[in-house]
């Protein structure tokens, strides 16, 4: 039975790790769920992406600049309103409920 060559690499190569963070610990946050309230306050209760037509009945808070990268900050001007399709959409997710 035929073997798989050898695949080359250099001495200090390591696979990509991708970098973690505990993020559940801050979205079951009294200080996350006034926020969120409030941006879907804000947004009156619907979706601001453009032209989206989905029922309204589930909507979540989402980072515009994503948590976790070089200039994100946790504030109402980070955020905005969008129903789970269109942000699953814009996370490129299907099928999976993002909070």
């Amino acid at each position: 039975m035929p073997t798989r060559a050898k695949q080359f690499r250099p001495a200090q190569w390591r696979p990509y790790k991708r970098p973690t963070f505990n993020s559940d610990a801050f979205y079951k946050s009294a200080g996350w769920r006034a926020l969120r309230a409030a941006c879907l306050q804000r947004d009156g209760n619907r979706c601001t992406e453009r032209f989206c037509t989905t029922p309204t009945d589930r909507l979540t808070a989402h980072h515009i600049v994503e948590r976790g990268t070089p200039g994100s900050t946790d504030t109402l001007a980070n955020l905005r309103t969008l129903c789970m399709r269109c942000h699953n959409r814009q996370h490129g997710q299907r099928g999976r409920r993002v909070l």
